[in-house]
């Protein structure tokens, strides 16, 4: 057997033995997120390590879910190519099955696409034991695609992922983030404005600064930097947005997604990026999704709760959860109750 062979045969064996519910875990940088399944015996998959194929040539990337997401940015940055939704690495332990699966997105998202844009196809272990694949390994094949992207985001409440293919595209030439101060109510409409550069790639308001990274050909990005002004500062600034760390004082941090031109939270936010369409509360001390309509939602990301960390759903929405379930893990064995005690 391979390596590989070994290491799925395992965790299918694992699962078809399982007598009480597991925590489906990778490098463990995301536990934080949903309801806490500390308690649970552990699934580890970082044994499921390794690239299975990439072509450069192709934009083509499969690789197995425990695999570092670190290690999958370095090997595509020597083919000069880049996962264009800008996943964070959480300190390098960020696994690629546990990137599907939070569905988490950088700073580059709202003008390049979500995690589940960019699928091609996954494999997963189902609570009942059994290692199914959706999708292909390019665009044309699209048997099951819906399924692949349905696992983006689904907190492995519907299988164990255990290898994934992806679109990759090619990196700009040059970047430049340019800050300037301005206030709040022209800082928000100038996102708006900018929208529609097609130089524009990441968009933030943070501590009466507008920053705003340009992407592109080296003259296009120059010429746009001066037009907009300020000062030129680093890549960093998107790093510590993307994997958190620009919000560690925070005991309760919120994310709040909405339209970009929503009123919601405008004051209230220490950071608003995704070009108005994200907004960041930190120890508000209180409930966002009481005060939210249905044209936007609010997630804990980490903190004190009682109650589920996400939006809270009912009606169809949560039938519909209940029945995808019931479907991949009718026993009820994976991640059970991470996004809600509901299922």
């Amino acid at each position: 057997m391979t390596g590989l062979t070994v290491a799925l045969t395992n965790i299918i064996e694992q699962i078809k033995q399982a007598q009480q519910p597991v925590n489906i875990k990778g490098g463990g940088s995301k536990q934080f997120l949903g309801n806490d399944l500390g308690h649970l015996q552990p699934l580890a998959v970082q044994a499921l390590n390794g690239v299975v194929r990439y072509e450069p040539t192709e934009l083509v990337l499969q690789v197995q879910a425990g695999t570092p997401v670190q290690d999958v940015i370095e090997l595509l940055d020597t083919e000069g190519q880049m996962l264009a939704f800008e996943p964070p690495v959480f300190d390098g332990q960020a696994t690629i099955g546990g990137m599907v699966a939070a569905g988490i997105s950088g700073s580059r998202r709202p003008y390049s696409g979500a995690v589940r844009d960019y699928i091609l196809g996954v494999d997963i272990v189902t609570g009942l034991g059994e290692h199914l694949s959706f999708g292909g390994q390019v665009i044309k094949n699209v048997a099951g695609y819906d399924v692949s992207r349905l696992l983006a985001g689904s907190m492995g409440c519907l299988g164990v992922i255990t290898e994934v293919s992806f679109k990759v595209l090619p990196k700009p030439e040059f970047e430049q983030t340019q800050a300037i101060e301005l206030d709040r109510s022209v800082a928000l409409q100038q996102m708006f404005s900018l929208a529609r550069s097609s130089t524009v790639t990441a968009c933030a308001f943070y501590n009466n600064q507008l920053y705003i990274r340009f992407s592109g050909m080296l003259s296009s990005v120059q010429a746009e930097a001066a037009e907009f002004g300020g000062e030129t500062v680093g890549a960093g600034f998107w790093h510590s947005i993307d994997n958190l760390t620009l919000f560690k004082a925070a005991k309760n941090l919120w994310r709040i997604s909405v339209a970009p031109n929503s009123p919601h939270f405008v004051d209230e936010a220490v950071l608003i990026d995704w070009g108005g369409a994200q907004r960041w509360l930190l120890d508000p001390g209180f409930d966002p999704r009481e005060k939210l309509t249905q044209n936007g939602h609010a997630v804990l990301v980490w903190g004190s709760q009682t109650e589920d960390k996400f939006q809270p759903i009912e009606g169809v929405p949560l039938t519909l959860h209940k029945g995808l379930k019931k479907q991949f893990d009718p026993d009820a064995l994976l991640n059970p109750n991470k996004m809600y005690q509901a299922f």
